[in-house]
């Protein structure tokens, strides 16, 4: 903001508003100003500007306005002006109590109380000396503010050298009122230069409630929004892991498509980490490339390191590509390192890169994937992947075919291992479907057959007598059909419309048994609402389940008649079992039941700010429930939230959470999460903190708790403290993205 604000200044130039007959050159015009205030800011309380400046003055171009209440021509070549002296040109104004003109050199020196005005740009000054024609000048003594965002502050002098450059010396900037300035930034010297788009300042001081508490010996900065090299504001925090925590960054514009960032995290606790981001984006690709490094970590006593490559591009003629690479020196450097939870525990670090072609009507994939195994079983390897899908539109009341294939190597890491290999399989499938969808306003009759075909060939090691050819084919058939029933009815006084949506799906597919077929991509669809209207019980390629069933469901809907709003709904479904089930996710099963559980959905919204929804699951038999999430949320802005949430799962896990943000007042904010494991009876996670703002600085104070079960000793909770200043129109100064990321996934619905 500082080189925002001070940008203004040269790229306006010292505009001189004044009129009179008698200096040649100069026209006659009468004064005109527009008595205006500035829009006071919500929390501070600045004076009035006054005969501010619009950007159209009417006055003729490359003419100057002079307009006083006496003016001497006694001295040879000079012209002395007295009593509110204006000075105009150009849309920018010299106000003073005298000024003398030089008529052989057209410099203007203005004395008394001096102010110059643009549309964005007060300043007010003891004396200024500005030559017009060739736009320079110098003021002395000065008090500059922008306009209208009211950053302001001092200069013993301000020089401006053309259009382009412009310097200040002994300068301060801050963006707090006159009465009250909180915060402060003070240079010996800054230099503005608009042709090279670049600034500089020497002797930097950062000063706090009257307490220098940062210093820059040298900065430059970029002035716009253009990027340059240069140290950026560093970051603090404490935590169980680290200890004390200051990040310096460093950034380097290599390239106008290419950066890099180098951090220094210097922990107490475990010692120097250096972290590299390396950047570039062009007009057909993008990507990140991160290298994490530290030697000799004090805690775990050896070198740690991280290497992470992000990329993707788009060539022409539809190709496209991406790649994704990660890799750790340990098995525990996430669990040190890692930002949030679901980092900490990662199992596997996938490694992937794909080649890709579309065009309209067909879609081909290639993939190679490995992964890094941190904990756990070690996972297949697909070298490679390779799919090929036709894209043809689904159109209603018309015949529709697309199809899917696929031919897939898994290869794994103890293929040849002396003990336990692992057979490698060549897995090839082709997925065809039809299907004849007859839609009105008020039904639907969608008809389908898809066919799952599959072939396996096992490959081992040393020991080809085992090899074997597994083949699959199954045909499932399915038919998804309903009704729309609506009426006009009322609530209150509400008109409303209410729906009845009646719903059958009948799914047939025969039995092939799969219990010798490997398991590389399958598992068991979480049981949903969702999941009825499904015609495979299973995820991926592996097993198609058997069935001959029929799922039963019915939706009801209120919608406010103007608007169409849904301010409530309700459904309610299972499926029936008209024959037993066979496969299974590992070998044959024996499922006699003739229905599944129950399972409902409901959403409500019983006023603007507030609304209610809930998933049940419950138990076929005994009527229990075997899962349930509900959640009640007030969210009427991202001030004033609170939620309370409820999780169960049986005999898995029972948790609730609760979320607060509340603001007191224009200043006060306060922020708290909270998740709690009923079942093992621990919080899993706490945060909870304060937010201050005043108009030109703010305070953020965090705390968190968390469990960690992979921590050794009985203490499994760390505990981080997280303080960001914020300079405004400057600086943050803390880890404000760290503490939004947990906030985000700690409090529901809060976004920033």
């Amino acid at each position: 903001m500082l080189r925002q604000a001070l940008t203004h200044l040269h790229q306006s130039g010292m505009a001189l508003l004044v009129y009179l007959m008698l200096v040649p050159g100069i026209s006659a015009q009468a004064q005109e100003t527009t008595d205006k205030e500035t829009p006071e800011e919500s929390l501070c309380v600045y004076p009035p500007v006054k005969n501010i400046i619009t950007p159209k003055t009417g006055k003729p171009a490359n003419r100057t306005h002079l307009q006083a209440d006496e003016a001497d021509m006694s001295e040879q070549n000079y012209t002395q002006f007295s009593g509110s002296v204006i000075i105009e040109r150009e849309g920018r104004r010299i106000e003073a109590d005298k000024a003398k003109y030089s008529h052989q050199s057209e410099n203007f020196n203005a004395t008394g109380k001096v102010r110059y005005l643009t549309t964005d740009l007060e300043i007010k000054a003891k004396q200024a000396n500005m030559n017009l024609k060739k736009n320079q000048g110098k003021l002395q003594d000065t008090d500059y503010r922008t306009l209208p965002d009211n950053t302001r502050g001092t200069a013993e002098t301000i020089t401006i050298d053309g259009p382009t450059r412009l310097n200040m010396d002994d300068a301060t900037y801050t963006t707090c009122p006159p009465d009250n300035v909180a915060w402060e930034l003070s240079a010996s010297e800054i230099t503005l230069d608009k042709e090279s788009r670049q600034g500089s300042a020497t002797h930097v001081v950062i000063d706090f409630m009257g307490v220098p508490f940062f210093y820059f010996p040298y900065l430059q900065f970029p002035l716009g929004d253009e990027r340059m090299s240069g140290l950026l504001v560093p970051a603090f925090s404490i935590s169980d892991k680290r200890g004390t925590e200051i990040s310096l960054p460093l950034y380097w514009n290599i390239a106008p498509d290419l950066d890099a960032t180098l951090t220094t995290h210097n922990m107490t606790r475990r010692g120097v980490m250096w972290e590299t981001e390396f950047r570039y984006l062009n007009q057909n690709s993008q990507g990140q490339i991160e290298l994490d490094y530290m030697e000799d970590d004090k805690l775990y006593g050896n070198n740690r390191r991280r290497t992470k490559w992000q990329h993707s591009s788009q060539a022409d003629a539809g190709w496209s590509s991406s790649l994704n690479y990660q890799r750790v020196m340990d098995e525990e450097h996430l669990q040190d390192f890692g930002d949030d939870t679901g980092t900490t525990a990662t199992t596997h670090l996938e490694q992937n890169a794909s080649l890709n072609y579309n065009t309209q009507y067909w879609q081909f994939t290639s993939l190679v994937q490995d992964h890094q195994t941190l904990s756990g079983a070690k996972p297949y390897r697909k070298l490679p992947e390779l799919k090929l899908a036709s894209r043809f539109s689904d159109r209603d009341n018309s015949l529709n075919f697309n199809v899917n294939t696929e031919w897939t190597r898994f290869d794994h890491p103890d293929y040849d291992h002396p003990t336990s290999p692992v057979p490698i399989t060549d897995r090839s499938h082709i997925q065809p479907y039809i299907s004849l969808p007859l839609r009105s306003q008020a039904a639907f009759f969608v008809p389908k057959i898809t066919g799952y075909y599959t072939q396996y060939e096992l490959q081992h090691h040393k020991q080809p007598e085992k090899d074997e050819v597994l083949y699959r084919d199954v045909t499932v058939s399915t038919l998804d059909t309903g009704l729309f029933l609506e009426r006009d009815t009322d609530f209150s006084g509400v008109p409303l419309v209410q729906t009845l949506e009646p719903r059958l799906f009948y799914v047939k597919a025969p039995y092939r048994d799969q219990s010798k077929f490997p398991l590389f991509d399958s598992g068991e669809t979480a049981f949903s609402f969702d999941s009825l209207f499904q015609e495979n019980r299973f995820t991926g390629i592996d097993r198609v389940g058997d069935t001959n069933q029929v799922t039963t469901a019915l939706t009801t809907r209120f919608l406010h008649r103007d608007t169409g709003a849904e301010l409530f709904s309700a459904s309610i479904g299972r499926i029936h079992y008209l024959e037993d089930r066979d496969v299974g996710l590992n070998g044959n099963i024996e499922d006699d039941s003739v229905k599944s559980d129950m399972v409902a959905r409901l959403a409500f919204k019983p006023a603007a700010n507030w609304s209610i929804s809930s998933d049940l699951q419950q138990n076929r038999e005994t009527g229990e429930t075997r899962y349930s999430t509900s959640r009640i949320s007030y969210n009427r802005d991202n001030d004033h939230i609170l939620t309370f949430g409820h999780r169960y799962r049986e005999r898995e896990l029972e948790t609730r959470d609760v979320g607060l943000v509340w603001r007191f007042g224009p200043r006060w904010r306060f922020l708290a999460g909270n998740q709690y494991d009923i079942k093992n009876r621990r919080n899993y996670e706490t945060i909870y903190g304060l937010n201050y703002d005043s108009c030109c600085w703010g305070l953020r104070i965090y705390h968190r708790e968390y469990y960690n079960e992979q921590l050794t000793g009985p203490d499994k909770y760390e505990n981080t403290l997280f303080l960001v200043l914020e300079l405004k129109g400057f600086a943050d100064f803390g880890q404000q993205d760290a503490v939004d990321t947990r906030l985000k996934q700690s409090i529901y619905g809060y976004s920033h």
